[in-house]
């Protein structure tokens, strides 16, 4: 078998918006690369950009943007390119961007023969990548371009409202195989869909969930955290200096349900209730600065934008919540708590899809029931890890990298493989 079939190129296909701003779709991204890796492939990041111009200033910071996010990804980006361009044009740009990365050293991935993907058309044959995951609907060209069909796998982040949708449906068509991030979409999906495998993978990353749980933190103080993370923003009182370790934190960014519930908690609790006893909340993401009309006189709580890596502040917070009123897909902030081994105090919203019982999800009415037991939590260690056991021991999977690692092998073969039955995340951990 030759080094190409040895090591083949798998292309991660995605519009510009997500690597631009959502933050959550990047924790997919991450997922789907370390499975073609375990899968023995080379992840290719192709970025679809229908409003990149050539020449354009704002096109050039934009493609700056782009390619300082795969960066951060660590996956090579094959190349940036417009989805308005003719179906004729797109193999071509595609070769171009395979030839510009055989100019650019992988270290350890570089034996990857990738000449044969960049090569011209033989009999009228381009040599294509093994497999395509093209993520949301805007892409899809672009993996018409690298494959067939029957070599793709389109993953769909969340649902429209209406799925049933003619327009939604027909876009679907003659699509072998789906993904959706939780199962609960999967089957609304599936319902709709006769003809199709419609898998699903949680965006949650179980080497880490084997790691056990989340290390003590191990800075002098909250303003220590705060730097290591890379916060764009930090609060300028010395209070934080004094302090080591984070009440509660918020993760979101500008999307809309993030900062719906965001509000309605700052005003329906905790401004109210747990400011005045000293509780601290820092909230990481642009989300607090849609807030900063409520917050900015407030000595206890840190907006802190946008911030290179959680890790951090998961390290030193007690408690992560999660209070959204309305959303659809995964709320992937609630699969990182539960991944960093956070005790978490979410919505029904924010819980969707992950087959977690409504027992454990808190009331979507802040107030009394919210603050009472976010001062309970904080007072008892013990608690806390029951809560984050507890929250965890329901989830439903398979993890996306569980599923994928089930999907590549029959979708490189252009073969649809069976959905995998649920099964819980414990369970899993000892099974990837």
């Amino acid at each position: 078998m030759d080094k190409v079939s040895d090591r083949p190129a798998v292309a991660i296909v995605c519009p510009d918006s997500v690597l631009v701003d959502a933050a959550g779709s990047l924790r997919v991204l991450r997922c789907q690369a370390a499975a073609v890796r375990r899968f023995g492939a080379l992840p290719l990041l192709f970025v679809a950009a229908p409003s990149i111009r050539p020449g354009g200033r704002a096109s050039a910071a934009k493609r700056a943007l782009i390619e300082t996010r795969a960066r951060e990804l660590g996956i090579p980006l094959a190349g940036i390119g417009s989805t308005r361009r003719s179906a004729a044009m797109l193999p071509a740009w595609i070769r171009t961007a395979l030839r510009s990365v055989l100019r650019r050293p992988f270290g350890p991935e570089a034996d990857v023969d990738l000449a044969r993907l960049a090569a011209p058309p033989e009999n009228g044959v381009s040599p294509r990548p093994a497999a395509v995951i093209a993520n949301y609907l805007p892409g899809l060209p672009v993996a018409d371009a690298l494959a067939p069909r029957t070599h793709q796998l389109l993953v769909l982040h969340d649902l429209p409202a209406k799925p049933s949708s003619r327009r939604f449906l027909e876009m679907l068509a003659n699509r072998p195989a789906l993904m959706t991030l939780n199962r609960e979409d999967a089957g609304r999906l599936g319902a709709l869909l006769a003809d199709a495998r419609v898998h699903s993978g949680l965006p949650i990353m179980p080497e880490n969930l084997r790691g056990a749980r989340q290390k003590a933190a191990t800075y002098r103080n909250l303003a220590d955290v705060f730097a290591a993370c890379g916060a764009r923003s930090r609060p300028s009182n010395d209070a934080w200096s004094r302090r080591t370790e984070l009440d509660l934190l918020f993760v979101g960014g500008r999307h809309g349900p993030n900062i719906e519930g965001l509000r309605a908690f700052l005003t329906g609790c905790f401004l109210p209730d747990l400011a005045p006893k000293g509780v601290t909340l820092a909230i990481a993401g642009a989300a607090g600065d849609a807030v900063a009309d409520l917050v900015s006189d407030q000595q206890t709580i840190a907006c802190l934008g946008f911030c290179d890596t959680l890790d951090a502040l998961y390290a030193s917070a007690r408690l992560v919540i999660a209070p959204l009123l309305s959303g659809t897909g995964t709320a992937t902030k609630t699969l990182e708590a539960i991944e960093h081994g956070k005790p978490l105090l979410a919505t029904r919203s924010a819980l969707r899809g992950l087959g977690i019982p409504s027992a454990l999800a808190m009331s979507e009415a802040f107030g009394g029931v919210w603050s009472e037991r976010i001062l309970a939590l904080l007072a008892d260690a013990e608690a806390r890890s029951r809560q984050a056991e507890d929250v965890l021991k329901a989830v439903t999977g398979p993890s996306m990298e569980h599923a994928l690692a089930h999907i590549l092998p029959q979708l490189a073969k252009g073969q649809t493989a069976t959905p995998l039955p649920p099964m819980s995340l414990l369970d899993e951990i000892g099974t990837v």
